[in-house]
């Protein structure tokens, strides 16, 4: 690997765990970039997470973002940025580029992060942008880190312009390895299996063989799993896992009781058009005042289905969804109360969708 590189290109495929590695980086960097201060100012850090619900191409939604936070660095607006503004006229990606460029000459560093590039489309202009910012003299104080799903026109445009590293290696396998004995001995439903440690070592093994880099494919076998109340539907799935995460899905969502099945689609409406609703392009994420809230989706599905509301609460929705959703908490709101054991919501506990996979399979 050429270490003069400035561009690492971070691939694997769908649930490898690619954003979460992304969110963890921008906080390390964060971190470096505060205790390592460039003339008294801490080194400005940029980053951008390509949303798939936009499905646009975003490659001037990124550098109209990339200017916006040097500028809030800067304290300042650079000349060329304020005569576009004062000419009033759509600026073009050829535009923006010379604003970054003009930017960049007050700066001495700038470590910019883009997570899910393959979920701008069409890509063409954002990978030529990514390119530019990899080999181009002028953008040469950028470091850039960019995560994506490796495709073939991504491939090709990238992989001779980074250093490119797949997530699926034998360090991720053995640290998904160790997140599954974790689950397996923590988890109350695993801990009342057979006391029988060959069937555990059993169960690391095989999902250790067919994990192949998908932490997501790994968290889904486990909830499927825990849906067995015997041990030969333990060593059933074992023998049968579904190799990707479609097939997984579809048997998650084969497996669920018919009677439940208008509850979990009211839940995951409720919580896609929410998404849909809510999501500002302006500011780039949801509106915190329209935070799902679960005790609204619970409500509803009662008055909409005159269902007792004592029957669909916390355990309801866990046990019907499992691995589909995700809870959630809204800080804004938080009154120091944690949920509790028995079922019954604070009003900080909301939901979402696990995965943005979840959705892509709905779709």
């Amino acid at each position: 690997m050429n270490l003069k590189l400035r561009f690492l290109w971070i691939h694997d495929i769908p649930g490898a765990g690619k954003t979460v590695l992304a969110s963890h980086l921008i906080e390390c960097i964060g971190k470096v970039c505060q205790s390592n201060p460039r003339k008294g100012k801490p080194v400005p850090h940029v980053y951008y997470y390509f949303y798939h619900a936009r499905d646009q191409d975003e490659t001037e939604h990124l550098l109209r973002w990339i200017l916006d936070q040097l500028c809030c660095h800067l304290g300042k607006i650079p000349s060329p940025i304020y005569e576009l503004y004062r000419q009033g006229q759509q600026p073009t990606i050829s535009n923006l580029l010379f604003c970054v460029e003009e930017a960049l000459e007050e700066l001495e560093t700038v470590f910019l992060v883009v997570d899910a590039v393959d979920e701008s489309f069409p890509r063409e202009k954002l990978l030529q942008v990514l390119h530019s910012f990899a080999t181009e003299e002028r953008f040469g104080k950028i470091q850039l880190l960019a995560t994506s799903r490796e495709y073939n026109d991504i491939h090709t445009m990238l992989a001779d312009a980074s250093a490119p590293l797949s997530i699926s290696n034998p360090l991720v396998t053995h640290d998904i390895k160790k997140y599954v004995a974790s689950i397996l001995r923590s988890d109350k439903r695993f801990k009342s299996w057979p006391k029988t440690p060959r069937l555990v070592k059993k169960v690391e093994a095989t999902l250790a063989k067919g994990v192949k880099g998908m932490f997501r494919w790994a968290v889904c076998q486990l909830e499927v799993l825990r849906r067995q109340r015997g041990v030969d539907g333990i060593r059933n799935a074992l023998r049968d896992l579904p190799p990707t995460l479609d097939e997984t899905y579809c048997r998650i969502f084969s497996s669920i009781e018919r009677e439940d099945w208008t509850f979990l689609r009211h839940i995951l409406r409720w919580i896609i058009f929410h998404n849909i609703i809510h999501w500002n392009d302006k500011t780039e994420e949801y509106d915190i005042e329209k935070y799902l809230a679960v005790t609204h989706i619970l409500q509803s599905y009662s008055v909409c289905y005159k269902a007792e509301p004592m029957l669909y609460n916390r355990d309801a929705l866990l046990e019907v969804c499992g691995c589909l959703i995700t809870l959630t908490s809204d800080s804004s709101q938080d009154d120091g109360k944690s949920s509790q054991d028995d079922g019954n919501w604070n009003r900080d506990d909301g939901v979402q969708l696990a995965h943005y996979t979840v959705k892509e399979f709905l779709n």
